[in-house]
This record gives C-alpha cells, sequence and structure tokens, in this order.
C-alpha cells in the first residue's frame, strides 16, 4: 500500500486546535498581568476567547479518528489502556509526588480517556440509529444546552 504524504481535512483541523490551544496558554499570561479594560487585557480576553475552541476540536478530531478504528473491541481496550492510560497512570503520580499535588493540569487526559472509554459504544449508537431519530437527538441536545439542562 503506498503512503499518502501531505495534509488532509482532519490534519488541517488538528492544526487549528494546536495553534487555538497555544494562544489560550499564551494569552492567559496578559490576561492575568493587565487589567480587563486595558487595551492589553482586551487583545489578551480576544485572544483567549478565539483559542477556547482549541479543546473542543481537539475532542472532534479524537472522537473521528476513534470511529474510524475498525478493531475489534477487546483489542481498542488492550491498546488504549497500553497507550494511553498506564502512560497517564504513571506521568501522573510522578507528576503529583514532584509537584506536592499544587497542580492539576491533567484534566484534558482524563477527559480523552473518558471519551475513549465511550467511543466504541458511541459508535455503535451512531451506526445503529435512524438518521430520523439521530436528528431528533441532536436537536434534543442543542435545545437541552440552551436552556442549561
Amino acid at each position: 500500500m503506498e503512503k499518502k504524504y501531505g495534509l488532509n481535512n482532519i490534519n488541517y483541523i488538528s492544526l487549528i486546535a494546536l495553534m487555538c490551544i497555544v494562544l489560550t496558554t499564551i494569552s492567559g499570561s496578559i490576561v492575568n498581568n493587565y487589567y480587563a479594560w486595558s487595551i492589553l487585557g482586551i487583545i489578551g480576553g480576544l485572544i483567549q476567547t478565539v483559542g477556547k475552541i482549541g479543546f473542543p476540536l481537539t475532542i472532534m478530531v479524537s472522537g473521528y479518528l476513534i470511529s474510524q478504528i475498525s478493531e475489534d473491541i477487546y483489542e481498542f481496550y488492550k491498546n488504549l489502556i497500553k497507550k494511553v492510560i498506564i502512560p497517564f497512570l504513571v506521568y501522573s503520580t510522578v507528576y503529583n509526588l514532584l509537584s506536592l499535588g499544587k497542580y492539576n493540569n491533567l484534566w484534558y487526559i482524563r477527559t480523552f480517556i473518558g471519551i475513549s472509554i465511550l467511543a466504541p459504544f458511541i459508535r455503535l449508537f451512531i451506526i445503529n440509529i435512524s438518521d430520523k431519530l439521530l436528528k431528533i437527538l441532536i436537536i434534543m441536545i442543542i435545545i437541552m444546552r440552551f436552556i442549561q439542562i
């Protein structure tokens, strides 16, 4: 099989997500060090607002890539445990010991692990649901989000 080189749409979205996350990180120092209504405070706030789309984009790309996996569910979980969960547990244990538990910057990995655990079941649900029921579900989610349920 011949390898394809270059960027496809998922790679572009991943690149945008990465740049947004970096923007959010950079803008944190601007927002924290200047008054909200100063020029730099406003610019930092705008940069941070635009950058906030990075994490949801990362989750969507991850979900899409996980949904494309066609391996056996047991193999999927075995790889998830071996490649994500065990390294996360080791890293977070060492990190918490060295930082004396002062920082909690690994929340996004916990979110990713939770979504990854549910992904095969969500994939089966999406494959087997009718288009009409899927549209109703999406509308219900939008309404619940709009009224903050």
